[in-house]
Parts: C-alpha cells; sequence; structure tokens
C-alpha cells in the first residue's frame, strides 16, 4: 500500500473512531431533584401546613417491629433519607404532603426514588400514602400520574411496606412536581393509633436523557464510512 493511501487510510480510521465516540459518549450521572438528603436538609421540598416532615439517619418503626414492620429504618444509600410524618391535627386539605420544587423533565428521561410507607395505626384510621407527580400550572385537585399508592388496610396491624424501587420514564417534556402524601384517613383514630404514619424515601434521581448526537457527528461518522468503503473499493480495483 502507498503512504499516501496509508495515511488516507488511517486519517479515516480516527475519524471513524471519533465520530463513534461522541455517538455513544456516557450521559452524565443523574442530578438529584434536592440536591441530596446527605446534606441534612430538605431544602428543595416544601410540608403542607399541619405535616412533619424531615431527614433523619434511622426511624424506629412506628409499628415497633409489629406485624410486617422492621424495628427501625436506615437509608437504602449513604447517610440520611427524608421522610413525611402524620401529627394529630387533621389537615384542612386532606392531606398530609411533601412537594418538591418544580423540575423540568424532558420526553424519555427517568426518575425513580425508593420508598417505605410504616404504620402505628391500626386499618380503622383508613389512611393512605401516595406518590404522585403533577405537571407544573395544573391544580392541586389534579391527580396527576400516580407512581404509588398502599392503605393502611392493605398491611397488617401496625404493619409497614418496606423499602421498594418505583420509576417513571416521561412521555412529554416539561414542568412538574413530585409529591409524597398521607391521607388524614376517617379522623376517628382508634385506641391502637399511637404514633401515626410515615413515608420514607431515598435516592431521588431525575437521570438524564440519552444523548442525541448532533448533525456535525452524524456528518463526521457518515464521511468516515464513505472514506472506508472508497479505500476498499481502491484495493478490491487493484486485486482485479
Amino acid at each position: 500500500m502507498k503512504s499516501s493511501n496509508r495515511r488516507a487510510v488511517i486519517g479515516t480510521w480516527g475519524a471513524l473512531v471519533l465520530a463513534l465516540s461522541l455517538f455513544l459518549a456516557t450521559p452524565p450521572a443523574g442530578a438529584l431533584i434536592t440536591g441530596g438528603f446527605e446534606v441534612g436538609t430538605l431544602a428543595g421540598w416544601s410540608a403542607s401546613p399541619g405535616s412533619r416532615a424531615g431527614v433523619e439517619d434511622l426511624m424506629f418503626s412506628l409499628g415497633g417491629g409489629i406485624g410486617d414492620a422492621d424495628p427501625y429504618w436506615l437509608p437504602v444509600e449513604g447517610d440520611l433519607f427524608g421522610y413525611l410524618l402524620t401529627t394529630p391535627v387533621s389537615p384542612a386539605s386532606g392531606y398530609f404532603s411533601l412537594t418538591s420544587d418544580p423540575f423540568y423533565a424532558g420526553a424519555g428521561q427517568l426518575l425513580d426514588f425508593d420508598l417505605f410507607f410504616d404504620t402505628g395505626e391500626s386499618s380503622l384510621s383508613q389512611r393512605t400514602g401516595m406518590a404522585r407527580l403533577i405537571p407544573e400550572g395544573e391544580g392541586p385537585d389534579d391527580p396527576g400520574a400516580l407512581l404509588y399508592s398502599r392503605s393502611v388496610r392493605d398491611l397488617a396491624e401496625l404493619g409497614a411496606d418496606g423499602w421498594r424501587h418505583v420509576s417513571h420514564r416521561f412521555d412529554d417534556s416539561g414542568s412538574y412536581r413530585l409529591e409524597f402524601l398521607i391521607s388524614a384517613g376517617n379522623g376517628c383514630p382508634s385506641l391502637l393509633d399511637k404514633s401515626g404514619t410515615a413515608i420514607g424515601f431515598d435516592n431521588v434521581c431525575l437521570h438524564p436523557s440519552p444523548p442525541i448526537p448532533e448533525p456535525s457527528t452524524v456528518a463526521l461518522l457518515g464521511t468516515a464510512l464513505a472514506g472506508l468503503a472508497l479505500a476498499a473499493r481502491r484495493r478490491i480495483g487493484r486485486k482485479r
């Protein structure tokens, strides 16, 4: 092979490798909506009046390990996790809630988090724990997209629904809020209702969209492939 042809082939292969590296670039790590609970605050979240919310490194089960409840809860990862807890004061809205600040999600992006639902109440309380996505601009009564729902009646007496991984892929681009809720129940707690109901959550992560190649990258890839095809044709022609 002549030196000029060799340089052309080497250059073509170099362009192909560069184009493929740009085309298959690994997306960056996902960003936590809150900036992370590891800082020890719920910055980026707002609790409704009458709700109790915070960050813990360990939470004793409200059911005290009775029924399906674990004796205590630990973070899934890291040192801290967030929680929402009911209080004796029934909220006027009918829900104890913790809502994220609005965030933008593109079509195809993935949101995921870990969540537990734990109760120190009897099934008579009729409370329900939920997680939902609400499109920005919708009213407070809009149900949004329900990502998780479990009732105290679904659990054993003073029971719990232990850490579950929840994920959602967005169909439409837009601004959203993530909300954790516990319904106020029937307002008639039984004698067994000692310490309320809680939702714990950890690793709330909005993953980036898969990379979309720029037109220049596609053009570079096409040029490299065309160059390789031309070099192969020349070699075949010389052999004939």
